[in-house]
């Protein structure tokens, strides 16, 4: 479990450094989960899902149109946002 969480936060930090953006937990240095992006205007349904083979504890990121979400399966999951399909994964 230990090795999976340092993975996964490995991961997300290169996610950030790699696509040029600052990558911050909760929005702030305070981690008020503030944000000043604007939120979403109408929430009318679930866009999709996707099955992981155990449970995903932590948050999932976003950055260049891919999710990136850890589960307690062992992986690692690059997700098109658009589509929910699964682009790629670490193990």
């Amino acid at each position: 479990m230990r090795v999976t969480v340092a993975i996964t936060t490995v991961a997300l930090c290169a996610c950030g450094s790699l696509f040029g953006q600052d990558v911050m937990f909760r929005g702030n240095a305070q981690h008020s989960g503030v944000y000043d992006a604007v939120g979403v205007a109408k929430f009318g349904r679930v866009k999709w899902s996707f099955h992981t083979g155990g449970m995903v504890i932590g948050s999932p990121t976003v950055t260049g149109g891919v999710v990136y979400v850890g589960s307690d399966d062992g992986n690692f999951y690059a997700i098109d946002a658009g589509s929910g399909t699964r682009s790629g994964s670490l193990r």
